[in-house]
């Protein structure tokens, strides 16, 4: 039961201990005020059936969204993506030259790893499908000075 019968039930029990005081209550008073019990009554079950069918609701939606989740997971495993910290990896089997890779990458909506330290470095390294050569988004396009595809910032690391 819902709050919303809580109070319902209260009010229907202070109107019936009220009403039940009185002892000079006319026929048509009785009538009235039974006929109003009985509209209580429907009310509160009317508004219980919809709590039940909004819970109902919700669960299914719920469970749907977890079901989702898990393909999505799933999915996500399947394609060759993996999760460091909060990005994203994709390890492709395709060979490609460094800007096509560069490309393939921003076609699904990413771009070349940016690598910060030597931890993410090594997992990116240990991380990989195979032990083949992979790009990252390193490029000298001006001789000798490194930058990041990316953000065109110097590397640091």
């Amino acid at each position: 039961m819902g709050l919303v019968s809580i109070i319902s039930l209260s009010i229907i029990g202070l109107i019936i201990k009220d009403v039940t005081g009185l002892p000079c209550l006319t026929d048509e008073s009785k009538t009235k005020f039974e006929a109003t019990r009985k509209a209580l009554k429907y009310l509160q079950t009317s508004v219980d059936n919809r709590i039940r069918t909004l819970q109902n609701d919700i669960k299914s939606k719920v469970k749907k969204i977890d079901d989702d989740m898990g393909s999505l997971v799933s999915d996500f495993q399947k394609r060759q993506w993996k999760k460091y910290n909060s990005d994203c990896y994709y390890y492709g089997s395709d060979t490609l030259s460094w800007f096509k890779a560069e490309q393939r990458c921003k076609q699904i909506g990413g771009h070349l790893a940016k690598i910060d330290d030597e931890a993410e470095n090594k997992w990116v390294k240990d991380n990989r499908s195979k032990k083949d050569n992979y790009w990252i988004g390193l490029t000298d396009l001006k001789e000798g000075e490194w930058r990041w595809s990316y953000d065109q910032t110097l590397a640091k690391y």
